[in-house]
């Protein structure tokens, strides 16, 4: 059993040098394969040395052909048929018919799947292995089953792709050690195709695997039975003209439950004409089209549903329950068709036409029914334990949508302490049990409002000034900050959102700067320079030197288009939740800080370098890590991140993209220069290095 890496056995023997192993796993990332074979390929060792670091790696005896390549006898040969011997790459060599043992030569010797079929169909009592590199177990495959069958044309079809040697094929069925240097968290996702057309596996297997799949190929019903059965099966390619086949099988009484979304496909070719839009892209147009009009038929409830929340709980619910993709996606479209009506037997308005809208999106989940039994378990028509096997999933998807509902709309209230609320949902949840859902359901409800970091998180002391005027892109932020539990305040003046804030401070000012772009510049002034409220602009100018503008002019953060609603009221939550909690010590005046992903890394440094700032920039990496940059006039002249110094700590912050936040300062008094370049040139290069690392 594999417990030492390929690489480090190798680097141990003084076969390889760290740069022939980096240079080994860049040309893996850009051609697929085993990182063993692309030493071979880049003639960095042999295949002896390949064959000895295998053996120490699985701990079996290495095999290297006799002098002469002697052929081993035709009926050895015989015991396993040249197309299985191709598919796992196994060859058979010596048989000793009294103790009915045979001798392998295999390049996976943990697939012990393989070795037992080998000794099932042989009738042997012990199957003994050796292990040598792919290169030599397909020689000779090539060399004796070739040779032994006399058929010049099926030679001469076989020998074909050797023309391409320069891109390898590495067969399906080896499972192992695909990506040796990656940690055994980082499981490679496995791909069932079922397809009686074999030469798909000889072109498919390395594209595959040059984008991080391994390829499993099965035409016969036991193999398939046994794959899905391993659990390890993250996706299934059925063919057309097999998909009857797999149907059957399925259905028998022994076949395997399982979980892996199943795809049908003609041919690759037709596949990727036929699918022009991926389905991740057409599943997201259609749920943010239903949320528009959701929230459009929900115009009149006041408050108005907190639709991505419902769609955020369902998908969390779905996936802990371990349903399918297509079913959260069906999940979340039925959430999004249900209009609150109030109280009632049936609090839900429009019932009939929500069923129509879910009839015409011919969407392959059942949204209908999911719909439809949505009703019946609130109305207390139909009992969750009712489910027969024929509906089983969408019942289960239907008790997660009734009750996701009935929590967001029985239990929005966030007044008292955050402990006596959340203690009032989880009794008031636990009390549906047996009427809306079963209580297993109910409990992973529970455990997922008790781990998530947006339940409760604001108070009703906690308001939010909306100063603007009336305009959409507010009305989006408003609906979803309610939807968080504040309390909004809508104030269409600057002076009088100010003389509020003398009355009652609030927690925090959302400003539309499109309504004031005059007066935007002294919104701090407005408030209060010593204030503690949060101060947030939303623009519709995203040029870098603007947003700087209003960070210099006191915002503690700026939202500019792209909008992403949901993201932008979680970061707001969150920066009111860590202000509250926060000990640390404050920004002096006429700094400010905010996160990479509001404001980048290179977008800050140019505007301040085009600003002809003189400041402190102190940069925090989610991990710990930390780096200090001090620019005089605009011009860089320190930077230090751990023992990096210079330009080369640029380059390296650089590397942390959108993993990160700032704290920009004034300043006056500089560390010693130790950066010579002007930040053009030092944002380019270190630009230029992270695109060459990642390439």
């Amino acid at each position: 059993m594999k417990s030492i890496r390929l690489d480090q056995i190798l680097h141990s023997l003084g076969y390889t040098s760290d740069e022939q192993i980096k240079r080994a796993l860049i040309h893996q990332k850009q051609h697929g394969g085993r990182l063993g074979s692309n030493l071979l390929e880049m003639k960095y060792i042999t295949e002896q040395q390949l064959a000895q670091a295998l053996s120490i790696q699985y701990d079996v005896k290495a095999y290297l052909p006799p002098a002469g390549n002697s052929t081993p006898p035709k009926d050895i040969l015989e015991m396993i048929t040249a197309e299985f011997a191709e598919r796992h790459l196994v060859i058979p060599i010596q048989y000793d018919a009294e103790k009915r043992s045979l001798m392998i030569v295999i390049a996976d010797p943990e697939d012990e799947k393989t070795i037992s079929e080998i000794g099932r169909t042989c009738d042997c009592d012990n199957v003994s292995v050796s292990i040598a590199p792919e290169s030599i177990i397909e020689r000779l495959i090539a060399d004796w089953y070739r040779k032994s069958s006399g058929n010049k044309a099926e030679s001469e079809m076989i020998e074909l792709p050797d023309l391409f040697e320069e891109s390898p094929v590495e067969p399906a069925g080896t499972a192992h050690d695909v990506n040796v240097d990656a940690s055994d968290d980082d499981r490679v996702k496995n791909v069932l195709m079922i397809s009686d057309a074999i030469f798909l596996r000889n072109f498919l297997t390395p594209i595959f695997e040059r984008e991080g799949l391994r390829l499993l190929m099965h035409s016969e019903e036991n193999e398939v039975l046994g794959a899905l059965s391993s659990g390890s099966i993250d996706h299934v390619l059925v063919s057309r003209d097999m998909s009857e086949k797999f149907d059957t099988w399925i259905r028998r009484d022994q076949g395997p439950e399982f979980t892996p979304e199943v795809s049908i496909f003609s041919t690759v070719s037709g596949t990727l004409l036929e699918n022009l839009v991926p389905y991740s892209i057409s599943v997201s147009t259609i749920i943010k089209v239903l949320h528009i009009a959701a929230e459009v038929r929900s115009a009149a409830c006041d408050p108005p549903p907190p639709y991505d929340l419902i769609c955020r709980d369902v998908q969390a619910l779905a996936r802990d329950a371990g349903l399918k993709q297509l079913a959260s996606d069906g999940m979340q479209m039925a959430s999004l068709l249900l209009v609150p009506a109030g109280s009632g037997p049936v609090p839900f308005a429009d019932t009939d036409r929500s069923i129509e809208y879910a009839r015409t999106l011919r969407f392959p989940w059942d949204i209908e029914g999911t719909l439809q039994a949505t009703l019946d378990l609130i109305s207390g028509r139909k009992n969750p334990e009712d489910a027969d096997t024929s509906d089983r999933e969408v019942m289960l998807g239907a008790q997660i949508v009734a009750l996701v509902w009935y929590r967001h709309t029985a239990f929005r209230s966030t007044e008292g302490k955050r402990q006596k609320a959340m203690s009032r949902v989880k009794t008031g949840l636990r009390k549906a049990a047996g009427w809306i859902a079963r209580s297993d359901v109910i409990e992973a409800y529970v455990r997922h409002i008790e781990q998530s970091d947006d339940s409760f998180q604001s108070t009703p002391y906690q308001q939010i000034f909306i100063v603007g005027d009336v305009d959409s892109v507010i009305d989006q932020f408003a609906t979803r900050m309610k939807h968080l539990g504040y309390r909004l305040v809508r104030i269409y003046d600057i002076d009088e959102a100010s003389r509020m804030s003398e009355r009652l401070l609030p927690t925090a000012v959302l400003i539309d700067e499109k309504s004031y772009p005059e007066e935007s510049s002294r919104c701090r002034k407005t408030f209060g320079d010593d204030a503690p409220v949060l101060l947030f602009a939303v623009t519709t100018d995203g040029n870098p030197s603007h947003i700087l503008d209003l960070f210099d002019a006191g915002f503690d953060e700026v939202f500019a288009p792209p909008y992403d609603f949901d993201i932008i009221a979680a970061r707001i939550a969150k920066t009111i939740k860590n202000r509250t909690a926060s000990s640390s010590k404050p920004v002096k005046p006429g700094g400010f800080s905010a996160e990479f992903k509001a404001f980048s890394f290179i977008d800050l440094v140019q505007a301040l370098s085009q600003s002809r700032k003189s400041v402190h920039i102190e940069l925090t990496r989610s991990s710990g890590e930390r780096a200090d940059i001090y620019m005089d006039n605009g011009r860089p002249v320190f930077a230090q991140c751990g023992d990096l110094t210079g330009a080369d700590a640029i380059y390296h912050i650089i590397t942390w993209q959108d993993d990160g936040s700032f704290v920009v300062e004034p300043e006056d008094h500089f560390q010693e220069t130790n950066i010579t370049v002007s930040i053009e040139a030092t944002l380019m290069e270190g630009c230029r290095l992270f695109d060459e690392i990642n390439s």
